[in-house]
């Protein structure tokens, strides 16, 4: 069965004070990595790095359901409902770590929002204003949202998927609190209690905007139940039955956990780019076989592979430009710009590692085109535009630099963004451009320019039991 584009990465609303380092993408290459990656590991993204945030996703459309039963069906209550208890849950992971260190210290690593609430630790409360911005998209829900719908275990309104009543009671009877899921007042459980007072406190933030004091017991039941660096068994076995539902996630975790002392090794020596790309041509691609699944991952890692060099050297030459334009006051003529023999010969090394990336590119496309599992045009189309440009790039250092300017342009009008080098009878950097230091010309070479979420189901895995290492990411 073809991939269909419900398979792809779903557009978020942007809050540039959390974008991911990839995320400036000044040549527009990044959507289609992005593409490939989704083939890989369905619904993941670069921000998920804790396995029980899914855990956490059903407790807090749970309790929204909750909130909202009580409030006499107010669906406009819903998602602040949500948010007021993912900010209790985040200052309560903050304050039973500041109180007890030695004893929740491990629960705070990629937490989103901690450091925010940790500032708001003197009794301040965590509201809207001093949290997150754009927190719907950035908090813990919202960093997990996408494969917490792909798994059902939510649904597109964050509403309680079909898969989340399972999930519930296994986390429940691993956490001891049995009854989360029994009716308001009709149940005595120790769930019951729990789930009661996380209700009520969250509709006392949203209704009365009461914050509780620092005494409060939610701030332990919160924590004690939810942290995310502690998952139970049957917890575990629920999420990773959910996880690998997908034929192709399955058969890349199996993977992964295979070549684990790969990932180990790579990532103790390089950056994430190296790393991923050393796990995926030389641990997962040997382990592949020759059944529909393997054959397509086995695709997907060539096309990958491809792409990646051949957008890296793109995206070296446009550096190589902001490079040479730093060391003139940032403005200059094409002339004298390209005339400079030390960005000349940069240049050319680069034009001429283009150029061997075009056979690649065409066998490429023929792999894709006959790879049954795919949507062949949404995945040969990109690759084919790529293809022209780079067979214009070659043909000389000029044709280089204009290519990669032009590009650029035409990626910056389809984002409304100014360009970064105003290209016209002087070529112009524009202030604000703080990625190239003017001290050496930047080489990309023997890494992927873009994230394909090996560290993530790295780190994930890890949650789950399934591997046992540290995963370590620019966050920290």
């Amino acid at each position: 069965m073809p991939l269909t584009a419900a398979w792809l990465p779903i557009a978020t609303p942007l809050d540039p004070a959390e974008e991911p380092p990839g995320s400036l993408d000044p040549l527009g290459t990044l959507n289609y990595a992005e593409r490939l990656a989704e083939v890989l590991l369905p619904a993941f993204t670069v921000r998920m790095w804790r396995a029980r945030l899914l855990t956490f996703a059903v407790v807090a459309a749970t309790v929204a359901d909750r909130a909202v039963a009580r409030m006499e069906g107010r669906e406009d209550i819903r998602l602040e409902a949500r948010l007021a208890f993912e900010r209790l849950f985040v200052s309560a992971m903050v304050r039973v770590s500041a109180k007890e260190p030695e004893k929740y210290g491990g629960a705070l690593p990629r937490l989103p929002g901690r450091d925010l609430a940790n500032r708001a630790l003197a009794g301040e409360p965590l509201t809207p204003a001093n949290f997150l911005k754009g927190q719907a998209v950035n908090g813990p829900f919202g960093v997990i949202a996408r494969l917490a719908r792909q798994v059902e275990l939510v649904d597109a309104d964050g509403c309680v998927g079909r898969n989340a009543t399972s999930l519930l009671i296994a986390w429940s009877e691993d956490e001891q609190i049995s009854g989360v899921l029994d009716e308001d007042g009709a149940s005595t459980r120790a769930g019951a209690g729990w789930m009661n007072d996380a209700v009520k406190t969250t509709i006392a933030c949203v209704s009365k905007r009461e914050w509780p004091g620092a005494s409060h017991r939610i701030w332990e039941q919160l924590a004690m139940h939810l942290r995310p660096d502690q998952i139970g068994l049957k917890e575990r076995r629920a999420l990773l039955q959910m996880l690998e539902v997908q034929p192709v996630r399955r058969r890349l975790f199996c993977i992964l956990k295979n070549r684990a002392d790969l990932f180990l090794e790579t990532s103790q020596l390089s950056d994430r780019g190296r790393v991923e790309r050393a796990v995926l041509l030389d641990g997962v691609r040997p382990e592949l076989g020759k059944d529909p699944v393997d054959c397509l991952i086995a695709d997907v890692i060539a096309a990958a592979d491809t792409y990646e060099q051949t957008t890296s050297l793109l995206q070296q030459a446009f550096d190589g430009l902001i490079w040479s334009l730093k060391n003139r006051g940032g403005r200059a003529t094409p002339k004298a710009v390209l005339s400079d023999e030390r960005l000349c010969k940069y240049l050319e090394r680069t034009r001429l590692a283009l150029s061997k990336t075009v056979p690649r590119l065409c066998q490429t496309m023929n792999l894709l085109r006959n790879q049954p599992l795919l949507d062949s045009a949404g995945f040969v189309e990109p690759l084919a535009r790529l293809h022209e440009e780079v067979v214009s790039a070659e043909r000389s250092e000029a044709s280089l630099a204009q290519v990669v300017l032009s590009r650029h342009g035409r990626v910056q009008r389809e984002k409304a963004k100014a360009p970064w080098i105003e290209s016209e009878a002087y070529w112009t950097l524009m202030p604000g451009e703080n990625r190239i230091s003017g001290d050496a010309l930047p080489v990309w070479s023997d890494k992927y320019l873009h994230p394909f979420k090996i560290s993530n189901a790295y780190a994930i895995l890890r949650d789950l039991g399934r591997v046992r290492l540290e995963v370590q990411d620019a966050e920290e």
